[in-house]
């Protein structure tokens, strides 16, 4: 199956989405959603390995695609790595952003005005920014992000890999954040629903999604955002 990776097309949501005045998103990745788990560092006390295991078991889950367990964390203090995510924490508690990509859409996104940058356009994230906001919660998309939430890992700060290829896995995911985030995600579900419900199917035809600034990147059916294409009567999604 060939999966999209969508870094920062925050541009690909406006054309899929401005028409259901759903807030803006954009597919980091493919698949489920996955959290990495803190890992024991080398030289952990013996003494106390039992207790922070413990606590670390209480403080993590994995989520699926299609369900997640009831014990999630919750994280007041988030840096998203992607433009997706950033623009999902907003949406769902403004207050608990303090780090966003440094793409040109979020700079050019009055909502993100005054949030720490945590990179520079398709540069890596910068970790030594990252630690100084104290972040309890770092999300990144999976097979883009790995090294610095393998290193975020390590260094005990919590991490959230993110993949999806599906609305499905959007709506899991945005359930997921909301569960961390101790806010209400049925706002925005329903205008997912409304936005699928509204979009009646009529003649067949074929459509061409370019994502990027330059663009660089055609989703198929097996994203969310081909997967949206063909609930609004898209036969063929990709190029």
């Amino acid at each position: 199956m060939q999966r999209l990776f969508l870094p920062a097309p925050l541009t690909l949501s406006l054309m899929l989405l401005a028409s259901c005045n759903v807030s803006q998103v954009e597919a980091p990745a493919d698949g489920a959603i996955a959290e990495i788990a803190n890992a024991d560092p080398a030289n952990a006390d013996p003494a106390n390995a039992d207790t922070t295991q413990r606590e670390r078991q209480a403080d993590s889950t994995t989520v699926s695609s299609a369900n997640s367990t009831d014990a999630i964390a919750q994280a007041s203090r988030v840096v998203a790595l992607t433009s997706l995510s950033a623009d999902l924490v907003q949406t769902l508690d403004p207050e608990r952003l303090v780090g966003v990509p440094g793409s040109s859409l979020i700079r050019n996104d009055a909502r993100f005005q005054g949030i720490t940058p945590v990179s520079e356009e398709r540069v890596p994230p910068n970790l030594e920014t990252i630690i100084s906001l104290k972040p309890d919660l770092v999300i990144g998309a999976v097979g883009f992000h790995d090294q610095a939430l393998q290193r975020l890992q390590e260094l005990q700060v919590p991490t959230l890999a993110v993949e999806i290829d599906g609305w499905e896995e959007l709506e899991n995911l945005t359930q997921d954040l909301a569960k961390r985030l101790n806010a209400d995600a049925q706002p925005l579900q329903q205008r997912y629903q409304a936005c699928l419900q509204g979009s009646e199917r009529g003649n067949s035809r074929s459509v061409l999604v370019l994502s990027g600034q330059a663009p660089i990147l055609s989703p198929n059916k097996a994203s969310w955002a081909g997967e949206y294409a063909g609930h609004i009567g898209s036969d063929e999604c990709g190029g």
